[in-house]
C-alpha cells in the first residue's frame, strides 16, 4: 500500500495517475539521492500492477497472493537485479548469474535479499559487487520475452542502475529498443547522469526528493522500538533526508558515540576551567 512509502507524495501521485490512465510505459528511471525510497516505490508499483484485490482501485492490497509473493521477492512476475560479485564461467550465456556465485557470495546474497524483503529501504551491500554484470542483463533477456500471465505485468527492478558497465548497458539498450508489451523495467539510481544517455532517452524519469525529518522520525519509531521519540527526532535531524544514512547512523551506535564525545568534551572543559581557576 502507498502508506508503506515514507513521504514522496508527488512521485506517488504521478504513479497513481499513470496507473489510472492506463498509460504504463515500458521503462522508468526513479532518480534521487540515496535512501529516499526509490526501490520501495518501485516495489509498491510492481505490487499495484499485479494486485488481485486493489484498494480504492489505485493501491496494492498487501494481502493477496501476488502482493505477498512480490513482498517476499518470490514472485515469478518480479525480478530484483543488483550488482553481483564476479562468478565462475560467466561466458555461458544461458546460465542464471546466481548459480555462478561462490558459495559464500551466494549466502551473502540470500541474506541481503531477506533483509531487503523485510525492509524495502535496506541498502543491499555485497562484498566485491562493483558492477551490474552482463550475465544479469542476459538473464533479463531470457525471461522478458517469455510468455507471461494474462492481465499481469512482468516487472524488472534494476537497483543502482548506474552500476551497469559499458557491456551490460549496451546489452540492456537492446531490450529498450524492442520491449515486450507485458513488461515494465524500472531503473533506480542516485547518479542518473552516470547512466548512458541513450538509455535515459528511452525511459520516463520520475524524480524523488529528500525526505522530511518527520517522515524519517516516523520510520525510526516503527523500525527501532528501543529508540525514544527524542532520539528519533535527533537522528532524523542529522540524516539529511535519507533513510539509508539514518540506518547507517543507528547501526553504528551513534548515540553511544555521541555520549562518549560529550563526556570527553565535558571533561576537557572542566579541566581547563580548573586550570584557569588555579592561575
Amino acid at each position: 500500500m502507498w502508506s508503506n512509502i515514507a513521504g514522496q507524495e508527488r512521485p506517488k501521485e504521478i504513479l497513481i495517475n499513470i496507473f489510472n490512465s492506463n498509460r504504463i510505459s515500458h521503462a522508468y528511471i526513479f532518480h534521487g539521492n540515496e535512501g529516499v525510497g526509490k526501490d520501495a516505490a518501485a516495489i509498491e508499483f510492481a505490487k499495484l500492477l499485479n494486485c488481485d484485490k486493489r484498494v480504492n482501485n489505485n493501491e496494492a492490497c498487501d494481502v493477496c497472493k501476488s502482493c505477498l509473493e512480490i513482498n517476499s521477492f518470490r514472485s515469478p512476475l518480479f525480478k530484483f537485479i543488483t550488482a553481483l560479485p564476479s562468478g565462475k564461467n560467466e561466458t555461458d550465456e544461458d546460465t542464471n548469474p546466481l548459480e555462478k556465485l561462490e558459495k559464500e557470495d551466494y549466502a551473502n546474497y540470500l541474506s541481503e535479499m531477506e533483509a531487503k524483503a523485510a525492509d524495502n529501504y535496506h541498502k543491499v551491500l555485497l562484498p566485491k559487487a562493483n558492477d551490474i554484470r552482463i550475465i544479469s542483463i542476459r538473464q533479463i533477456i531470457r525471461e522478458i520475452y517469455l510468455t507471461g500471465k494474462d492481465g499481469k505485468k512482468k516487472i524488472f527492478l534494476i537497483s543502482g542502475a548506474d552500476r551497469m558497465n559499458a557491456q551490460s548497458s549496451n546489452s540492456f539498450l537492446k531490450i529498450l529498443e524492442e520491449p515486450p508489451k507485458d513488461c515494465v523495467l524500472i531503473l533506480t539510481t542516485s547518479r542518473v547522469n552516470s547512466i548512458i544517455s541513450t538509455i535515459i532517452g528511452r525511459c520516463q524519469k520520475i524524480k524523488f526528493d529528500n525526505l522530511k525529518k518527520s517522515h524519517i522520525a516516523e520510520y525510526i519509531k516503527q523500525k527501532y522500538e528501543n529508540v525514544s521519540p527524542t532520539e528519533a527526532d535527533f537522528y532524523s535531524e542529522i540524516s539529511e533526508g535519507s533513510i539509508t544514512k539514518c540506518n547507517e547512523i543507528l547501526d553504528s551506535n551513534f548515540m553511544d558515540l555521541r555520549e562518549k564525545v560529550i563526556d570527553l568534551l565535558t571533561s576537557v572543559i572542566t579541566d581547563q576551567q580548573l586550570k584557569l581557576g588555579n592561575d
